[in-house]
Formats: C-alpha cells, sequence, structure tokens
C-alpha cells in the first residue's frame, strides 16, 4: 500500500510504502487522525482489521479485529471515540451470499470496544454509515436495512 501525505494544502506530497496483506474497505479522515478497514482473504487468520492512523506522525496501530466479524465502516469522532460497522458472517465462510447480522462497535479511546443493540432483523453483506449535517447518523446495509443512530 502506498500512502501519500501534504502538510502544505496539496503543493508537495510525501509518499510512503508499507505491506498489506488485505484489500481496503473504507477509508475515513479526520484532522489529525484518520482510519482505514481492511478485509482479508478466506485463509487469513481474522476477516478484517481496523488502523488508527496518527496523521502528524505517520504511524498506524490496529485497534480492532474479531475472527467472527467482519469490518466494513467507520466513524471518527473529534472527542477520540470511533464507531465501526461489521456484520457477522452466518456460517463458516466469510464471503457466503447469506447476510450475516449487523453489529454496530463503539469506542470512547480506540481500545475498549462496546457492541451497541441493534434490530435483530438487520442483515447484510456490507454495511456503510453516513453522518448528516444535523448531527444525525445512519447506517445503511446492501440488504436494505437503514438504521438510525441515537434516535
Amino acid at each position: 500500500a502506498v500512502l501519500f501525505q501534504t502538510h502544505d494544502g496539496g503543493k508537495t506530497w510525501n509518499g510512503q510504502l508499507s505491506s498489506a496483506f488485505g484489500a481496503v474497505r473504507r477509508v475515513r479522515m479526520g484532522p489529525s487522525r484518520g482510519a482505514i478497514a481492511f478485509q482479508y482473504r478466506e485463509s487469513f487468520g481474522w476477516p478484517s482489521e481496523l488502523f488508527l492512523l496518527d496523521l502528524r506522525s505517520g504511524k498506524n496501530a490496529s485497534v480492532l479485529r474479531r475472527k467472527d466479524l467482519v469490518i466494513h465502516d467507520m466513524l471518527l469522532f473529534n472527542d477520540g471515540s470511533l464507531l465501526a460497522a461489521a456484520t457477522q458472517p452466518t456460517g463458516r465462510l466469510r464471503n457466503s451470499p447469506i447476510p450475516g447480522k449487523l453489529r454496530i462497535l463503539w469506542s470512547p479511546d480506540a481500545a475498549a470496544w462496546f457492541e451497541m443493540k441493534v434490530d435483530y432483523r438487520a442483515t447484510g453483506n456490507s454495511a456503510t454509515f453516513a453522518s448528516c449535517s444535523d448531527g444525525s447518523i445512519w447506517l445503511a446495509t446492501d440488504e436494505g436495512a437503514i438504521v438510525q443512530l441515537g434516535s
């Protein structure tokens, strides 16, 4: 993977090469940090992983990976907290066409993670967050489930 970074509004760029084993699923950027969700092939030890990037130092750290969840998206908040959207595959195959249960996880600090309650009917093979200008947060799956958070 190649990461290009600018500190002068795009006038100059610095490239950094790092090894990556999976496919980038989602990238989200904030003022001083970013997050990347990687998804891996069946042969890998876990299906996905969430990394936080420190945009000032250029360092990254794995903050979430679980064998039972496929991470699809995340949101970064100014207070340091995060939301992660994942699905729990129904069988042993991570890429099964059968939709899995939607899981939403919240972390105040990228260290401890807490699962939020989600309607048991919300399923999918992928999930995407939308953060609106009025502060509301929505989540949609490819199976048509739409969830509003905080209501």
